[in-house]
């Protein structure tokens, strides 16, 4: 499981050098939308290569896609909600968006102590993000920086 873990640090390094200046270029909500859904495919093609396939090389793809996608969807993201706060709120979005980060390793930590299946967890997270990703596509609007750069607001 090393492999795997140096794998997707792999694509971490890479995909936030290649892909997080996109977000500038082709707007933070298309670029979210897109990191959204790689992640959300690569949590299911982790839980297909673990249950289904029972295969290491696709554990391996879905380990450098989610890992690639990793530091950009989170540097997006939080550009996103303090671009779409009001400057009084800036703080206060950005100090939620690292402690629902801190959270959430919390309690994936817990997760693995206690119960040790990691099939329920990718399948949990893979359900959680589709749902996310959903809603997002229906209710994000573009941000004010990329509406301003394009001369669209």
């Amino acid at each position: 499981m090393a492999c795997v873990g140096a794998i997707a640090l792999a694509g971490m390094l890479i995909g936030s050098l290649v892909l997080t200046p996109y977000a500038d270029h082709y707007g933070r909500r298309i670029m979210n939308m897109v990191f959204l859904t790689l992640m959300t495919f690569s949590m299911w093609l982790f839980l297909a290569a673990m249950v289904v396939f029972q295969s290491y090389w696709l554990l391996i793809i879905a380990a450098f896609i989610g890992g690639g996608v990793a530091i950009p969807l989170c540097a997006v993201m939080i550009c996103y909600a303090t671009e779409l706060s009001t400057h009084d709120m800036m703080n206060f979005c950005t100090g939620i968006s690292f402690f629902c980060e801190a959270l959430t390793s919390i309690l994936i930590g817990l997760y693995f102590m206690y119960f040790k299946d990691c099939a329920v967890f990718y399948l949990i997270i893979s359900i959680g993000l589709t749902i996310f990703l959903i809603l997002y596509i229906i209710i994000a609007k573009e941000s004010p920086h990329f509406s301003f750069k394009t001369r669209k607001y």
